[in-house]
């Protein structure tokens, strides 16, 4: 009984082997990487809407041949040619922010079954609710701010941060001049400057009235003399 065991175990190897290597032979590896190349095509890009305050983001895949298929490993969900639009693109709708996808890539090649072509990655950003936030206004472009961006801070650490950039922001637009390192003619110079038309005029009476009494001063002398 124990040798008809072993007479069927060989029969069965002798009946299946030859298929299993004849599966793999078959695989047509120029086709492969040719398929492979066609894969490199594929494009991954996203948009987003918003809906009830938070973006909601669809992403389209692109340039996807006929006889591949797609698995999206976050949702563990594979999509065909029956998914695809007329332009041979994938719309996914629906993924959350702060995401990265995976997307892996296979091909229908005959002889070779189950053979991943290419992995394609995107990372949706992470939203920032503060930056619809009003104490933003005037500081849209603080980092805190930005609609995109991780920030790791509870509301009262954000409502002060910004209000600090917010006031040296304003301090940088309306600086302070300090007149330290002014010397004594600095001052003397920017004086003359302010007040050249009124110095001048004070400078034309001064010699008109010297010349005045300088020339009273002459007659009375003469006056005298004669006398």
């Amino acid at each position: 009984m124990k040798r008809q065991y072993i007479y069927l175990l060989i029969i069965f190897t002798i009946l299946f082997t030859p298929k299993t290597i004849n599966a793999v032979s078959n695989c047509d590896y120029k086709n492969l990487s040719d398929y492979r190349s066609l894969a490199g095509n594929i494009n991954v890009t996203y948009s987003y809407r918003m809906e009830e305050g938070k973006p909601v983001f669809d992403v389209t895949i692109s340039n996807i041949y006929d006889d591949m298929y797609i698995i999206d490993t976050y949702q563990n969900k594979q999509y065909t040619k029956k998914d695809f639009t007329s332009d041979n693109e994938l719309i996914i709708k629906g993924y959350p922010d702060d995401l990265t996808l995976r997307y892996q890539v296979y091909g229908y090649i005959f002889g070779c079954p189950n053979q991943q072509l290419i992995t394609k990655y995107v990372t949706l950003p992470n939203y920032n609710e503060f930056s619809t936030d009003k104490a933003c206004v005037g500081a849209e472009e603080y980092s805190l701010c930005q609609r995109w961006g991780a920030v790791s801070v509870d509301y009262e650490e954000f409502l002060s941060k910004v209000q600090a950039y917010k006031e040296r922001k304003k301090a940088q637009n309306n600086p302070i001049i300090f007149d330290d390192e002014k010397t004594f003619w600095d001052y003397v110079f920017t004086f003359v400057g302010n007040y050249y038309v009124y110095l001048v005029s004070l400078v034309i009476i001064i010699i008109l009235l010297t010349a005045a009494i300088k020339k009273t001063f002459i007659k009375k002398n003469e006056f005298d003399f004669k006398v």
